[in-house]
């Protein structure tokens, strides 16, 4: 991972957070801690700290399935974003995932936008902030 990349290490959050294995992960929440290598100190304690997602019918099917999530990151297409500066990038990004079932069972195509905040930290640049939509 080259963390002097801002949209590199945007689109590596984007597709960690996306990918989800019903038989490795408890519950969405642990593609979140898988993340936090790309958020800076203070969001990463704050993604840390989180309970534990309900677990929804939507997650009780796909652990029926034995599924995990096939993720595809694309390039972003909506409204502009911020402009950069020497403290501070902006990069967005598409992400499309799919559950599939270790049983051949394949759930509904989602789509979502991530944008992201970054800021250099004296390891490169981390995310200080997101959106997800």
């Amino acid at each position: 991972m080259d963390y002097r990349d801002p949209p590199a290490v945007c689109e590596a959050f984007a597709a960690t957070v996306h990918r989800i294995d019903t038989t490795v992960d408890q519950d969405p929440a642990n593609a979140y801690q898988r993340s936090a290598a790309y958020l800076n100190a203070t969001l990463a304690a704050a993604v840390a700290s989180r309970d534990p997602v309900r677990q929804t019918p939507r997650w009780q099917e796909w652990t029926l399935h034995r599924a995990s999530t096939e993720v595809q990151v694309g390039p972003y297409a909506g409204d502009a974003l911020p402009p950069d500066t020497d403290e501070q990038r902006h990069h967005a990004t598409l992400i499309t995932t799919q559950p599939v079932g270790r049983d051949g069972w394949r759930g509904p195509v989602e789509r979502h936008t991530v944008v992201c905040t970054l800021r250099p930290t004296t390891v490169g640049w981390r995310i200080s902030d997101y959106e997800i939509g």
